[in-house]
C-alpha cells in the first residue's frame, strides 16, 4: 500500500553550464544575511541530492548545499534555491533532486534520446546513436530510483527542470527545431515511472509551470 509517508518525491534537474552551476560562494554574502548563507552552507536534510555535475558526482543522495557544482571551483547551482523553496513551502515534507549536468552539451547530439533519434531518422547527419548525456542521465536516475526502493520508498518523478539551450543555437537549423526535439526527446519520464505514475509524469513536462506555480500547487 502506497502512503504519502513512504511516496519519495523525485525532481529531475538537468542541462548544461546554468545546471551545473556558475555562482561562485563567496559572492552570496553581497547579497544575502550572514544567517541565509549558513542555511545554503549547512544544507537542506528534507532535500536529498543525487548528482553527477560537470566533473564529480555524490554517488548517493546527500544533504543539498553549496559546492555541488563543481569538483575544482567553489560554486553552486539552481539545486541550492530549489531546496530552499521547497522547504519554505513544505517544511514538513521531503524530496530527492536527481541532477546530471554537463556544460557545453547539446540537445541535438549530446540529449539525444531514443525518441528523438527515431523522429530525425538514423541517417540524418549519420546518426546511428544515442546521446552521451541521455545515456548517464538515464542511468543515474534508475540507480536513484532504485536506491529509494531498496529503502522502502515509492518513488515518483513531480518535476523535470531542464535548463539548456545555449549550445545549441549556433545553426539556425537546429534552433527552428530545438521545441520538437525536446518534446520529442523529452528526455521521456515514462520509462522511469511505474505505470500509474505515468500521468503525474506527464504533468511534469512544462517546466516554467513548475517554477511559477509551485507555490499554489501540491507537488
Amino acid at each position: 500500500m502506497v502512503t504519502i509517508e513512504n511516496v519519495a518525491k523525485i525532481i529531475i534537474l538537468a542541462g548544461q553550464s546554468n545546471a551545473v552551476g556558475v555562482g561562485y560562494k563567496q559572492y552570496l554574502a553581497d547579497h544575502f544575511p550572514a544567517d541565509k548563507v549558513k542555511e545554503y552552507e549547512r544544507g537542506y536534510k528534507n532535500v536529498k541530492i543525487n548528482f553527477y555535475s560537470h566533473d564529480f558526482g555524490s554517488d548517493g543522495f546527500v544533504d543539498t548545499t553549496t559546492g555541488l557544482a563543481e569538483k575544482t571551483k567553489p560554486t553552486f547551482g539552481p539545486e541550492v534555491g530549489i531546496a530552499e523553496k521547497l522547504t519554505e513551502d513544505y517544511p514538513n515534507e521531503k524530496f530527492y533532486i536527481v541532477k546530471y549536468a554537463i556544460g557545453g552539451s547539446t540537445l541535438y547530439h549530446d540529449w539525444l534520446s531514443p525518441a528523438s533519434r527515431a523522429a530525425e531518422g538514423d541517417n540524418d547527419r549519420g546518426i546511428n546513436r544515442t546521446g552521451y548525456c541521455y545515456d548517464e542521465f538515464a542511468s543515474l536516475l534508475r540507480k536513484s530510483i532504485r536506491l529509494l526502493e531498496e529503502r522502502g520508498y515509492k518513488p515518483e518523478i513531480r518535476a523535470f527542470c531542464w535548463m539548456q539551450g545555449e549550445s545549441d543555437a549556433f545553426e539556425q537549423n537546429d534552433v527552428d527545431a530545438y521545441i520538437k526535439r525536446f518534446d520529442k526527446s523529452s528526455l521521456k519520464l515514462k520509462p522511469f515511472n511505474k505505470p500509474k505514475q505515468r500521468q503525474k509524469a506527464d504533468r511534469a513536462k512544462n517546466l516554467v509551470c513548475f517554477f511559477l506555480k509551485l507555490p499554489h500547487s501540491k507537488v
